[in-house]
């Protein structure tokens, strides 16, 4: 069977004076590191062809090959130079500009390149037909926040990593790049989407009650979410399992004040457990919730076998799943779970996929999986039992695509 660089040769003996041809040879001789050849391929397509997009292409791909080679600066970025006259309104230029400034730490210029890539961007253009490096518009947004902290500009850094995690799905390199750096320079790391009833109109499921709440208190509407599965139940029950505050970033605190939910919450934290006792009403337990007897504590507190909430929600991912494999399924049911994978940060990767195993076993439902406070930390994944939800509601609310879901953007019908 002929290889991907016989066939082109032989296109290239059949029409050597074909711009696309000479394109095609040029990125086999690449793809095997013979540089030198694959230059001049390049170099030939672009003087046959009047086709810029094509021009522009072989410019970059030769930028690409210059800029690994030593003392070859000024060759390397002319390229990019060119490339940015005969097109400029094309991201991938600015880019590749910017990053190679940045790879020499001349910042204010790697910065500049992002600036004018960004001022220049036109949204829709055609596809090249190689991979030159380019991942998609974040990463101008990503070398202007790299390159702006650099020259001073900090405020600004970290809002623009802030905002490209919040706004588009990124590569993994990049994802991991932006939330390093938001550690690094004292960024907001984990955003809160709070809901307000300003926004009521857009829910996806408008339960009964849903018109009087003002705000409510989790970082990623878990409070709405459980109230949309069970269409505002009043009285409801709970087993909150990291508890945290009594109010920021809490997924029982609407439900206790608002609905009339009674519950049990564990934490370990003996300042946040004092904070919930003199705040709120209902029972907190200081305890380590790897070592908590469910069994005993749910009959003290005399929950229900049907209970409508667990929140799974501890740190790391492997606390997390062995508290879930201690809690009594056999002898409770709860509704609605929601449970942290943490999978943004689980340096194994598996924690995700073993809590899907142990839930979907037991019988529960995923009614929308790899939920997030942006667009690319899959950290939750939201469970209901079908024999304790209205199906009618499932179905409206249950999201099956495997992409990371921005919470909010899920909560109000926007994916």
């Amino acid at each position: 069977m002929k290889n991907s660089l016989q066939k082109a040769i032989e296109l290239y003996i059949e029409s050597p004076h074909d711009p696309r041809t000479n394109f095609i040879i040029g990125y086999e001789y690449d793809k095997r590191g013979q540089i030198a050849a694959a230059l001049s391929f390049y170099l030939r397509t672009a003087e046959m062809t009047a086709n810029k997009e094509l021009q522009y292409e072989c410019l970059l791909r030769n930028f690409l090959n210059l800029a690994k080679q030593p003392n070859r600066d000024s060759s390397a970025t002319g390229q990019l130079f060119h490339a940015i006259s005969l097109l400029p309104r094309r991201p991938e230029a600015h880019f590749l500009l910017s990053r190679y400034y940045e790879s020499k730490q001349k910042w204010q210029e790697s910065y500049t390149a992002a600036c004018l890539g960004i001022e220049l961007l036109e949204k829709e253009h055609s596809k090249l037909i190689s991979d030159v490096e380019y991942p998609g518009e974040y990463a101008l947004f990503f070398q202007k926040a790299v390159a702006g902290w650099w020259i001073g500009r900090c405020d600004e850094a970290r809002e623009l990593f802030r905002s490209i995690m919040d706004t588009y799905y990124m590569n993994e390199v990049f994802t991991t790049a932006s939330r390093n750096n938001l550690i690094r320079i004292k960024g907001n790391i984990f955003p809160i989407t709070t809901y307000t009833k300003e926004k009521y109109p857009e829910l996806l499921y408008k339960f009964s009650g849903a018109h009087t709440i003002e705000k409510n208190y989790s970082q990623t509407y878990q409070d709405m979410f459980v109230l949309s599965m069970l269409n505002g139940k009043k009285n409801g029950t709970y087993l909150e399992i990291g508890a945290g505050n009594p109010f920021h970033n809490n997924n029982t605190a609407l439900l206790e004040t608002k609905f009339q939910w009674k519950g049990i919450s564990i934490e370990l934290d003996q300042k946040e457990v004092d904070n919930f006792k003199a705040a709120r009403k209902n029972s907190v337990y200081c305890q380590d919730a790897t070592q908590t007897d469910y069994k005993t504590l749910l009959q003290q507190e005399n929950l229900p076998a049907d209970i409508d909430y667990l929140q799974l929600d501890c740190d790391p991912p492997e606390v997390t799943y062995a508290i879930m494999e201690s809690i009594p399924f056999d002898l409770y049911r709860f509704a609605v779970i929601t449970y942290e994978h943490d999978h943004y940060s689980d340096s194994t990767s598996t924690f995700r996929d073993k809590s899907r195993k142990y839930l979907q076993d037991l019988g529960y439902v995923m009614v929308v999986g790899d939920i997030s406070a942006d667009k690319n930390s899959s950290y939750e994944d939201w469970w209901v039992h079908p024999e304790l939800i209205d199906v009618s509601i499932l179905s409206q609310m249950q999201n099956s695509g495997i992409e990371t879901k921005k919470a909010e953007d899920y909560m109000l019908g926007k994916l």
